[in-house]
C-alpha cells in the first residue's frame, strides 16, 4: 500500500530553494568577491600615489583582482619590485653596480652616488601600500560582499 499527500505551496518552496540555491551558486559568489577585493585594491592604488610611488603607473596598474577559484579571489601586484616597496631590501652591492655608482658620481658629483660606490650593501626601506589597504578597507570590502550577495539572493528568491 503506498499513499501521497501533496502540501499546498510545497513545490513553490522548493522552487524557491532551488533559485536561492543558484542565486548563491559560484558566478554570484565570485563576482561578490571580486567587488569586494576591488576595494582594498583601489585602496592600495591610491596608497601607492599617495607614498609618491607612482611615476610610470606600472606599480599602480599592476595591482590587480585574479579570481583563483569559484570561491575565492586574490589581489596580484605583477611587478618584481612591488614586494620590494612592501617589505623592503637590503641587497650586497655587487663590482658592476660599485662601477655604475662611480660613474655617477664622475657624471654628477652628487654624493649619493659616491657613498654608494664607498658601500657593502644598500636598503631599501618598507613602504607598505598593499597591506595598510587591507587594514583600513576589509570592512568595507566585507560590507560590499554581503550587499552584493544580498542582491543576488533577493534576485534569486524572486525568479520564477
Amino acid at each position: 500500500m503506498s499513499f501521497s499527500v501533496k502540501v499546498k505551496g510545497v513545490d513553490d518552496f522548493g522552487e524557491a530553494v532551488q533559485n536561492i540555491a543558484e542565486a548563491l551558486g559560484p558566478p554570484h559568489v565570485t563576482q561578490a568577491l571580486k567587488r569586494g577585493a576591488e576595494v582594498i585594491q583601489h585602496q592600495a592604488q591610491q596608497n601607492v600615489k599617495r607614498q609618491k610611488l607612482y611615476v610610470t603607473g606600472t606599480l599602480h596598474d599592476s595591482i590587480k583582482v585574479l579570481e583563483v577559484s569559484p570561491w575565492a579571489v586574490s589581489i596580484l601586484v605583477d611587478v618584481v619590485y612591488g614586494a620590494v616597496h612592501e617589505f623592503g631590501y637590503t641587497g650586497i652591492i655587487t663590482d658592476k653596480q660599485r662601477r655604475f655608482f662611480w660613474a655617477k658620481w664622475y657624471e654628477t658629483q652628487d654624493d649619493m652616488w659616491k657613498a654608494l660606490a664607498l658601500s657593502y650593501s644598500y636598503t631599501i626601506p618598507a613602504r607598505p601600500y598593499l597591506r595598510p589597504a587591507v587594514d583600513q578597507k576589509m570592512g568595507d570590502a566585507i560590507l560590499t560582499i554581503v550587499q552584493q550577495m544580498r542582491r543576488a539572493l533577493q534576485l534569486g528568491i524572486r525568479r520564477k
